[in-house]
């Protein structure tokens, strides 16, 4: 393998195919590094940057991405390597790309169809036909089909040149926020939400949005988020002011999320605290602490705090 295709692939945590040709292979490498975010863009060579510009103008003029320059002489057009297959091997999910239209079956024998938002080698993320957004492990679905008729076509998606220095790409600085801010996020999708900043930390945000849903946000893959006005200050500004609560000796403490406690951050530390504990365990305890909570969040939290501890244990950093 070419050391520059080695490096994009890694970079974009994308595994080689069976019975994928070198052709069919660069255009998801392509697809798959547009997306990078700008410390992963940053990291990649001076050769490998140049090798994706220049397949970018390639696949704008609706011609194939060039061969890697390091990479060894190409098959002729239209031969495949043979490949041995296992009758009595079951066939695990199949590796969609974004765009694509699937229908999926999880291990409880729910089957969802939408098309694929968002994926990468762990998860995948579909717009289902019901109109909401779900997340699903990819190794724990019983089978996700592509459907033929609506595979996505590479050259459909509007290709990009980057550059270190183009403004144009780099992400917006999220600003200063704090708990009661109000504000509008619009995430990578193009979405765009409003509503009161309820818990944050260093890398999401949780918002009340106006429809009355809580939504959390990951603030690295956000496009804009913009501050609009704090709840305090909207009563100020009308003549209202806020009301001082009057303390109740005989009220237990609690911790709530308008105090600033990230959500996210007590999943984590309650994990941390007794790694047996289960999903329902962690609910229990952001109940009786007051906490306001999706199960979504906590599910994805959850399994997202075990797999590091996994990752420290067996990199020996803990017994």
């Amino acid at each position: 393998m070419s050391k520059i295709q080695a490096e994009m692939m890694a970079a974009a945590k994308l595994k080689s195919k069976p019975n994928e040709t070198p052709e069919e292979q660069r255009r998801r490498i392509v697809l798959a590094t547009q997306d990078l975010s700008d410390a992963a863009w940053d990291g990649l060579s001076t050769e490998a940057k140049d090798w994706f510009n220049t397949a970018i103008d390639d696949m704008n003029a609706k011609k194939a991405p060039a061969p890697f320059p390091d990479a060894e002489p190409e098959a002729p057009a239209g031969r495949r390597r043979a490949t041995a297959k296992v009758d009595d091997e079951p066939e695990g999910p199949s590796d969609p790309v974004k765009g694509d239209k699937v229908v999926v079956t999880n291990a409880r024998d729910k089957t969802f169809t939408g098309e694929v938002i968002d994926i990468d080698d762990d998860t995948i993320v579909l717009k289902c036909d019901d109109g909401e957004e779900r997340e699903f492990t990819r190794d724990k679905l019983k089978s996700c089909t592509v459907a033929p008729a609506t595979k996505a076509k590479a050259d459909a998606k509007p290709a990009r040149r980057r550059d270190d220095d183009d403004d144009a790409d780099e992400a917006p600085a999220t600003p200063a926020l704090a708990v009661g801010s109000v504000v509008s996020v619009t995430n990578a999708r193009d979405k765009t939400y409003k509503g009161e900043v309820v818990a944050l930390d260093d890398d999401t945000i949780v918002l009340k949005c106006d429809d009355g849903e809580e939504r959390e946000f990951t603030r690295a893959k956000l496009k804009d988020c913009t501050p609009e006005v704090t709840k305090a200050a909207a009563k100020k500004a009308a003549g209202k002011a806020e009301p001082k609560s009057k303390p109740d000796d005989d009220a237990p403490a609690k911790r709530t999320v308008n105090k600033g406690v990230s959500v996210g951050q007590r999943i984590r530390e309650l994990v941390v605290a007794d790694i047996t504990a289960t999903v329902e365990d962690v609910c229990a305890s952001l109940k009786k602490e007051g906490l306001e909570f999706r199960e979504q969040t906590v599910q994805m939290t959850y399994a997202d705090t075990h797999k590091v501890v996994t990752l420290l244990k067996e990199a020996k950093k803990l017994k």
